[in-house]
Parts: C-alpha cells; structure tokens; sequence
C-alpha cells in the first residue's frame, strides 16, 4: 500500500487513467483487502478506474463484490494473465471463470 500511495500521489501521475495491480494469483487478497485497495485507488486517490490483472478466483470474487458494493462496478476492470501478458478483460465473476476454462 506504501509504494502504491507513493506512485499515485506523485507529481506528474495522471489520476484521469487507471491504475494496474498485477496480482500474479497473490493468494493473500481477502475480502477485506480487495475492498481496501478498491477503496484507496478510486476513492482516497480519486483514480476512476482500478484494474487487476491475475487475481486468484477467490481474488476476483473478493474484487467484484467490492465494486458492487461501492456502486462503481464499471470502475472495475479484472484481466486474466497469460503467462507475462494481460489477457482478457473480463466484467464479472462469471466472464473471468469463462476466461480461465471454468
């Protein structure tokens, strides 16, 4: 979260974009944490768009539910990962496990 807020409140970075987290299956993003981040990028930081590239299922579940709640779902943006590259873009829960074979 430190090098986040470092990046996105430094002179120069264009808060009119989104922001990228390439989560590369991070096994550590709770429910509680995915709401933090979503909540940090768009709101605190006022980026409009939060996009995540290689969440876990659970991840991507955990980062759907955020944007739902927040009423922002179209300030989410979830890609599948396609060893170094950014795959599919995917607009709910149900796409990403249709991305990913499911």
């Amino acid at each position: 979260m430190a090098v986040l807020e470092k990046l996105i409140t430094r002179e120069g970075f264009n808060k009119k974009m989104s922001v990228t987290v390439r989560c590369y299956n991070n096994e550590l993003m709770t429910r509680e944490y995915a709401r933090e981040l979503f909540h940090l990028i768009t709101d605190e930081y006022g980026v409009p768009r939060a996009r995540f590239v290689g969440p876990t299922l659970d991840g991507a579940a955990h980062l759907f539910d955020a944007a739902q709640d927040a009423g922002r779902p179209e300030a989410l943006a979830v890609f599948t990962m396609d060893d170094s590259r950014t795959g599919v873009r995917c607009k709910t829960l149900e796409e990403y496990l249709g991305a990913l074979g499911y």
